[in-house]
């Protein structure tokens, strides 16, 4: 994607942005102007016209990342009319049209020089023919719009006249233009008047302006761009907001302005541009306060939200199909029509009205037109049609859930007080039975009563005793969580319970065992976003919902797929809450949250199936990027990385790495990518969009091909982007010196042979005997030799070579795997004054203890050494950094809390440890290098603790 600024011109791959900017040392190869009013692309050329508001027409090439630049000259009637670009356009036969502060110019694309075109005005000495938009109908009719008014110059002519029938009106100040997609109307933007939308076939106008009396018109008169996405709707920016014009909805606007409480909504409501990508993404650029996106095709769930601040816990669907739902400020409805009423609220003189009217749990009567409501301060019902809801029962008590039972009687389920079963008349309590918090309760076709609560899941089958279900830690089937927060039952008779923190629990029973179900698990493990659950709902189809604190997820438990929305898709921001989701009969889905009440159809929620392409966005040389270099060798690209189809690196470029880059725009954070290459790689890698690159090391000479795909942002992948990449021998590489080498060898080899082989002939008695004494010695002494070199000899720990051998084998794994370590060094304090005062005696014993509580302390797998002179370095394998804290401060106490003596004399000893770790590391010596750095600050603030 290409952006045009007031602070040059910016090239975005999804999560970075390049710039582009004038540079006064190369002004004849960069942007003459950072201020960039008009794009084009170049499509014969593949390169990009660039309009700037004072420096002319910059063409970029993307493959030298160089500008050609054209500049209006006075003296040069051939050169640009003006400085100031507007508009740039390339008509059917790839001619380049520019609009300037001063008139319209046609690009020879032989000469590379512009020809000033005449328009027929006359102009006023303090109003220049200003071109600002530059348009092709399907008649390859080109029109032009200018502060002059519309003109036009059909294919067979060779000259622009004036349209008749705009001519006469008061719109002349043209800011912008617009062909349709069935090229029938020509929209056309003014700087004060509205919309003129002119029909091309039958040469009428329709005009669109503001009107304060209607919010449905558009929002303001100055218009300043106008596109039509690909659902046919017509976006229109003007200096008020951004207006969306659907015919079907009886020709209004749908108004959308920037609304500081919502940080979704638009940055400013000045509109400058509007542009739609290839995977439909709508872009919106403002004039002061940036840019601005959004996705036509994520919405896919609405909001309805009467009471913004509290949010909707509670719903219910009643026998008329309207949906109730609760808030923490009154009890809405819902008609069948999409209408929310007004709020229902307890009688100002109730006691407490303020605390009742904090609804939470909902549930609507089979039996009559009552709607049962748990609020903060007990038990209430609202006769449907009438002005007040009234308390009934439970006084003082919060009541979270509520619950017509097929009998009719009333449950209720409390905040720790338990959970009743109410006479629905006289409201007697038929049964209390003591629970903890109950967010939901549940019926069955059975009749069995289901109860969720913090400390279990509850099966109530009449006069029976109570069974309780929980989580036990031995029983791999049983409840995956003891707060249950939702129960349902689905159309295969399996039961569905929902937790706070477990996950979902699909319950079933074997030969119909109601003692003893078996739960089967379904977690993050398994696709899902969270394990907090609000709500399970089967819609019609046999698909599951799942409302969870993270959004919404698909989930189809025959063939395991899930698929997970958020917000950017339209779910609630801050989640659901439990127990709070209703399949209503009319087939949509309802779900309450602290944001409001999400409604959907199921049928309608589709995944984007656009399909990606996927570019390598960088590349890098030892870890740092690489540019294009034209004149010398710092650079193996001749052009950019994402244009280059085949790189050459020699074998000494042993550490190389790829970021690359999906065009799918909408929530590049939830794009996913694999990459893979042939040659080395046996499968592809997958990686998150936080880890899209590939780095590899040490090639060995050849041909690879690596190959680089994305996701959109629903996991649609695309087709593989692929780069031949070519790792050039050294010259003791090449087949022809190995060749030699070999064939040097054998050589040699038979020469040796032959005479081997005659003097072991006649000495081959003494000689079996010394060749195997020899050989016994010599393996004695290697083995010494190999112990001795590896090994400190007063202290017998690993030497500083060792030390480097096995660490360095250890950061090669860390590459590979990213698997992190952690660099420990300390030295002795005061170690000198030991030596001066105690002999070097002492301080050899010093070290020697000091070696000994080292190997105690330490793992069998981690690698302690002596670094040198009182110096000790420990290096811990796959510890993070708090664990190298943790580690360091133990072996730290361990010597301060020595007991050394020497000859009868005690010796305190101390240490300062300094810690480092890989992951912020750039190499090993860095690693070693930051922990000597923290060890040297320790000493600086006092000596014996860790840094």
């Amino acid at each position: 994607m290409w952006f045009g600024t007031q602070n040059g011109l910016n090239r975005y791959d999804g999560y970075n942005f390049k710039i582009y900017k004038s540079d006064i040392d190369n002004p004849n190869t960069s942007l003459t102007s950072n201020f960039v009013r008009a794009l084009a692309v170049d499509k014969p050329t593949g390169k990009l016209w660039i309009g700037t508001n004072n420096g002319g027409i910059s063409l970029f090439n993307p493959e030298t990342e160089t500008f050609e630049n054209y500049r209006h000259d006075p003296k040069d009637h051939l050169s640009l009319p003006h400085d100031m670009v507007r508009s740039i356009f390339i008509d059917h036969s790839d001619t380049v049209w520019v609009g300037t502060g001063n008139g319209l110019a046609r690009y020879d694309r032989k000469d590379k020089r512009f020809q000033q075109v005449s328009i027929p005005v006359t102009l006023t000495p303090s109003s220049p023919l200003v071109i600002r938009s530059i348009v092709e109908d399907k008649n390859k009719t080109l029109w032009i719009g200018t502060t002059y008014g519309v003109f036009k110059r059909t294919i067979n002519s060779e000259t622009f006249e004036k349209h008749s029938l705009l001519s006469s009106t008061s719109s002349q100040d043209i800011s912008t233009l617009f062909v349709d997609n069935e090229s029938q109307h020509l929209w056309i933007g003014t700087i004060s008047d509205g919309i003129i939308r002119l029909n091309l076939s039958e040469n009428t106008t329709t005009r669109f302006a503001h009107d304060e009396s209607d919010p449905f018109s558009l929002s303001h008169n100055a218009v300043l761009d106008i596109i039509q996405i690909d659902n046919n709707e017509i976006w229109v920016g003007t200096s008020r907001g951004l207006n969306i014009y659907s015919p079907e909805d009886n020709n209004t606007f749908i108004r959308y302005l920037p609304d500081p409480a919502d940080n979704k909504s638009l940055s400013s409501s000045n509109i400058e541009t509007l542009l739609q990508d290839e995977a439909g993404v709508v872009w919106v650029g403002s004039w002061t306060d940036g840019l601005n996106k959004t996705d036509p095709y994520s919405t896919l769930f609405k909001t309805i939200n009467p009471d913004n601040k509290r949010g909707n816990p509670g719903l219910a669907e009643d026998l008329n199909g309207n949906v109730w739902f609760a808030t923490h400020n009154g009890l809405y409805w819902l008609s069948s029509d999409n209408k929310v009423s007004e709020g229902l609220y307890h009688h100002p003189d109730t006691v407490q009205a303020k605390v009742r009217n904090e609804i939470i749990g909902v549930s609507a009567s089979k039996i009559e037109p009552v709607i049962w409501l748990g609020t903060r301060r007990g038990l209430s019902r609202y006769r449907v049609g009438e002005q007040w809801i009234e308390p009934v029962a439970l006084d003082g008590y919060l009541v979270y859930s509520v619950f017509e039972a097929n009998d009719g009687t009333v449950w209720a389920g409390t905040y720790n007080n338990g959970l009743f079963q109410l006479d629905r008349n006289t409201f007697k309590e038929i049964r209390r039975i003591p629970s903890s918090l109950v967010p939901d309760i549940y019926q069955d076709d059975n009749g069995v009563i289901w109860a969720g609560s913090t400390n279990g899941l509850y099966r109530i089958e009449g006069d029976s005793p109570i069974q309780i279900f929980r989580h036990q830690e031995t029983t791999q089937n049983s409840l995956s969580h003891n707060t249950v927060t939702w129960i349902s039952k689905d159309s295969k008779s399996n039961y569905w319970i929902g937790t706070q923190g477990g996950g979902i629990n699909k319950m079933t029973f074997p030969d119909d065992d109601y003692t003893s179900p078996d739960f089967t698990h379904y977690s993050i493990k398994d696709g899902f976003d969270s394990e907090a659950i609000g709500s399970i709902i089967e819609d019609k189809s046999g698909t599951f919902w799942v409302s969870t604190t993270s959004g919404i997820s698909r989930f189809n438990p025959e063939s395991m797929d899930v698929d997970n929305f958020s917000d950017s898709e339209g779910a609630n921001k801050g989640g659901y809450y439990v127990g709070s989701g209703i399949l209503s009969s009319n087939g949509n889905i309802y779900f309450g949250g602290p944001h409001g009440l999400t409604e959907f159809d199921p049928n309608q929620v589709q995944l984007n199936q656009y399909k990606p392409s996927t570019r390598i966005v960088s590349f890098r040389l030892f870890n740092q990027p690489m540019t294009i270099s034209a004149n010398d060798d710092s650079s193996p690209l001749t052009k950019p990385i994402y244009l280059t189809e085949t790189l050459n690196l020699s074998s000494k470029d042993s550490v190389i790495s790829f970021e690359f880059s999906s065009s799918h725009y909408s929530a590049p954070k939830n794009n996913r990518y694999a990459y893979m290459l042939d040659g080395f790689d046996h499968q592809w890698n997958h990686v998150s969009s936080n880890r899209r690159f590939a780095t590899y090391t040490n090639l060995s000479p050849g041909q690879y091909t690596l190959k680089v795909k994305g996701t959109n942002k629903d996991g649609i992948w695309g087709e593989p982007t692929e780069l031949t990449l070519v790792i050039n021998p050294q010259w003791w590489q090449t087949k022809t010196f190995i060749l030699m080498v070999v064939v040097s060898c054998i050589l040699i080899m038979l020469t040796i042979y032959r005479w081997r082989v005659q003097w072991l002939r006649q000495q081959s008695i003494n000689l079996r005997k010394m060749v195997k004494e020899q050989t016994e010695e010599l393996r004695i002494v290697n083995r010494r030799l190999e112990k001795t070199s590896k090994r400190d000899f007063l202290t017998k720990l690993s030497n500083r070579r060792d030390f480097i051998d096995l660490a360095s084998k250890e950061f090669f794994r860390y590459k590979r795997h990213g698997n992190p370590f952690c660099i420990i060094l300390f030295d002795i304090d005061y170690f000198k004054k030991v030596n001066d005062e105690y002999g070097h005696d002492a301080g050899d014993q010093a070290l020697i203890e000091i070696s000994k509580i080292t190997k105690t302390i330490f793992r069998s797998e981690d690698i302690i050494a002596r670094w040198g002179g009182e110096e000790f370095i420990i290096l811990l394998p796959e510890t993070p950094y708090q664990g190298g804290l943790v580690a360091a401060e133990k072996i730290r106490a361990k010597v301060e809390s020595l007991d050394f003596y020497y000859q009868e004399t005690k010796i305190p000893l101390n240490i300062t440890v300094g810690v480092s770790v890989v992951s912020e590391c750039e190499s090993l010596k860095a690693c070693i290098v930051k922990a000597d750095e923290a060890l040297y600050e320790g000493k600086s603030k006092g000596r014996n603790c860790v840094v």
